[in-house]
C-alpha cells in the first residue's frame, strides 16, 4: 500500500478524545474486554514493575481503561483486593499476573467511576476512571442495589 505523501494534513487536527462516548459518573455496570500484562523494565532489563492493563465497556459501547498494580502501597492493595472480590476470583493461594489476565477477560463487575481532566491532551478532555476513594471501588455483579447505580442495559 502506498502513502499519498501529498494528501498528508499540513496542520494538526484537532483532538477529537477517543472515538467513545465517555462513561457516566457514580456505580456502573462495566465488561472487561481485554487484560494484558504490562511491564516496566531498567537499563539492564530487569523488571522493576508489573501491572495488568484492563480495558472495559459499558452497555453502551463507551469504553475506558484502568491499570491495576502488583505493589506494597495499601491503597492500591486493597483496590487488587475489590477488583479479585468482583471478578469472583477467591483470595486464597497466589496467582500470576498473566493467568489474572486470562481469568478476567468477560468478567462483568460494577465500579466506582469519576471523571477527570487529562491535560495532555490540546485541548484537555475528560476522562473516566476508576475511584479508589470512592466506597469499594469494585462490586461484583448482584452486590449493587439497581437504584445505586448507572444501568445502562445488559449484553
Amino acid at each position: 500500500m502506498s502513502i499519498q505523501l501529498d494528501g498528508l494534513p499540513t496542520s494538526k487536527p484537532e483532538s477529537t478524545g477517543g472515538n467513545y462516548p465517555i462513561i457516566p459518573e457514580g456505580k456502573v455496570f462495566l465488561k472487561i474486554i481485554d487484560a494484558q500484562v504490562k511491564q516496566k523494565v531498567d537499563g539492564s532489563g530487569a523488571v522493576i514493575n508489573q501491572w495488568l492493563n484492563v480495558s472495559y465497556e459499558n452497555a453502551t459501547g463507551s469504553r475506558m481503561w484502568d491499570n491495576v498494580f502488583i505493589t506494597s502501597n495499601p491503597n492500591v492493595q486493597y483496590k487488587l483486593q475489590r477488583f479479585l472480590t468482583a471478578c469472583r476470583i477467591p483470595l486464597t493461594g497466589s496467582l500470576e499476573l498473566t493467568d489474572l489476565a486470562m481469568l478476567v477477560k468477560g468478567k462483568e463487575i460494577y465500579a466506582d467511576i469519576k471523571h477527570k481532566e487529562n491535560d495532555y491532551y490540546n485541548p484537555p478532555k475528560t476522562e473516566a476512571t476508576v475511584d479508589i476513594f470512592e466506597s469499594d471501588i469494585f462490586y461484583a455483579v448482584g452486590e449493587v442495589a439497581s437504584a445505586s447505580h448507572q444501568d445502562t442495559g445488559s449484553y
